[in-house]
């Protein structure tokens, strides 16, 4: 086109080589005896960074209420107990 119309012809297109990919083939060694063979594996395969465990919403959280027994038994006046509220999973323990 451009260069055609100035008189001055391109060459042909050079292609550079394509190069291939690298194949790599893990080779799995042999069990030691030590644990599982599956645990063995497993530290073949991916990454050996283990990730963190995830932080549930209120895992260490509690609530603490203390209360009285309001009750005309003698045995019962001045009984006091702790009510303990766990936010992790909404249970009470008295």
């Amino acid at each position: 086109a451009f260069y055609d119309e100035k008189g001055q012809p391109l060459a042909p297109p050079i292609s550079p080589p394509r190069e291939t990919q690298p194949t790599f083939e893990r080779a799995v060694p042999p069990y030691t005896g030590f644990g599982t063979e599956a645990d063995s594996l497993t530290s073949c395969v991916g990454s050996l960074v283990q990730t963190a465990p995830k932080k549930v919403l209120g895992e260490d959280r509690t609530l603490r209420y203390m209360g009285r027994l309001d009750s005309e038994v003698a045995e019962d006046i001045g009984r006091e107990f702790v009510l303990q509220y766990f936010l992790v999973d909404n249970t009470l323990a008295i």
